[in-house]
């Protein structure tokens, strides 16, 4: 995803155009992983290309240059040639692929018939590639002076700026450069302007037939340069012309055919370590969909653990803000907390106490009770006795004294009616 918003942000494109681009790259038969390719895509996004089909033009030419290639190119050298097919006009003429794929058969060609490094190979060339321009020099001449340079263990920055000014002080002044090499001004001057890569080998191998290339060294030195580092540029090419002029042949043959790179990458992407690739590439793409599916259980783990985490943060910093005060308010909250307690004890003593003597004022209430009906038994069962004696010593005068205490006794006790009956 990170890669992907990477195109967006150098092609211009929409996230739906980008995701259909590389719904377009799961199904490139590549070793190459989509991360690389969108790699890609940005590179061609830097070079101005903004179109889905040319990005996805150049990301294809990209790969099989890449794989072909391999590690020997360095960092920035698919993206370089991408620059050269531009700077050249050969994307107008060629189309972008088809020149990145004779640039890179051109390179790889070079690497493989000679100690060259494809890298020293490409960066040489981008170095030269506006003089070049200028001075109508193609880029298969120009790798065919980097790849003798390299082989002769020549520094890069050195051997492209000794070339680049050799060629700009014979277009400022081709009369004086002639008589250097012994030409004819005439003839030199002609063959400048209809071929600057002849008339550059010619003066090469002129000053290395007059042995006049001691007398460089003073106007390179005049130019800020080592005169003695890029004289030493100058005669290794003259020295190795014959190579030049191989190396040469080669380029243009290989950069006109333009299968070399095609041929190296189907090579490459079908061997042993190639498969392996594919599958680790086929699985990774089955953890990304994978991904795609357990990222909102991925985010929600992630907040509420961040959540969690800040919270404690702020716990931790709270406390050591206010150490004094909490240990200060612990101490208040403990002191009332145990006034609280014993507060509680004496309220369940009170208690206790109350419901005893409730329950001891009840019993009372009750014995009372009791005592008030023993002492109404009491009484009527004497009114009884009273009347029945009454009732046996006095006759009718006598019965009027059981009558009314019966109805005293029927009132106050059940002794009383049995009294009356």
């Amino acid at each position: 995803d990170q890669e992907m918003t990477n195109v967006r942000k150098y092609t211009g494109q929409s996230a739906q155009e980008v995701e259909r681009m590389n719904e377009d790259f799961k199904q490139m038969d590549t070793r190459t992983g989509r991360e690389q390719l969108n790699q890609f895509a940005d590179a061609a996004g830097r070079l101005g290309i903004t179109s889905t089909k040319s990005i996805e033009e150049f990301v294809d030419a990209a790969d099989k240059i890449s794989v072909s290639l391999g590690d020997d190119l360095g960092d920035g050298a698919v993206e370089q040639i991408g620059k050269l097919a531009q700077a050249f006009g050969q994307d107008k003429t060629m189309g972008l692929r088809g020149a990145m794929i004779a640039t890179g058969s051109a390179v790889n060609d070079l690497a493989q018939s000679s100690s060259a490094n494809a890298g020293y190979i490409v960066d040489f060339t981008s170095r030269l590639a506006g003089i070049g321009l200028q001075a109508h020099l193609s880029q298969q001449n120009i790798m065919g002076f980097g790849s003798v340079l390299d082989q002769n263990m020549q520094n890069v920055e050195t051997s492209a700026t000794a070339v680049s000014q050799l060629i700009t002080k014979i277009y400022q002044d081709p009369a004086k450069f002639a008589k250097l090499a012994g030409q004819d001004v005439k003839k030199f001057s002609n063959l400048l302007k209809t071929d600057a890569n002849q008339a550059l080998l010619t003066f090469l191998a002129s000053m290395k037939d007059r042995g006049g290339f001691s007398g460089l060294a003073k106007m390179f030195d005049e130019m800020g340069l080592d005169g003695t580092r890029c004289v030493g540029v100058l005669s290794t090419l003259a020295t190795k012309l014959k190579d030049v002029q191989v190396a040469q042949h080669i380029a243009n043959q290989s950069y006109a055919k333009g299968t070399s790179v095609l041929n190296e990458f189907n090579i490459q992407n079908s061997s042993v370590q190639a498969q392996m690739d594919k599958a680790k590439k086929n699985f990774k793409e089955i953890t990304i969909a994978l991904g795609q599916e357990l990222l909102p259980v991925v985010r929600y783990t992630l907040s509420g653990a961040s959540l969690t985490i800040k919270a404690l943060y702020t716990l931790i910093t709270f406390t050591k803000k206010y150490a004094a005060g909490i240990v200060e308010l612990t101490i208040v909250i403990t002191a009332l907390t145990a006034a609280a307690k014993a507060q509680t004890i004496a309220a369940f003593a009170w208690y206790v106490k109350e419901e005893a003597l409730l329950a001891l004022h009840k019993a009372e209430t009750a014995a009372i009770a009791l005592y008030r009906s023993a002492v109404m038994v009491f009484r009527g069962t004497l009114v009884a006795l009273q009347a029945t004696w009454a009732l046996v010593t006095k006759g009718v005068e006598g019965y009027i004294v059981v009558m009314r205490a019966a109805r005293m006794a029927s009132i106050t006790t059940p002794w009383g009616a049995f009294a009356a009956v």
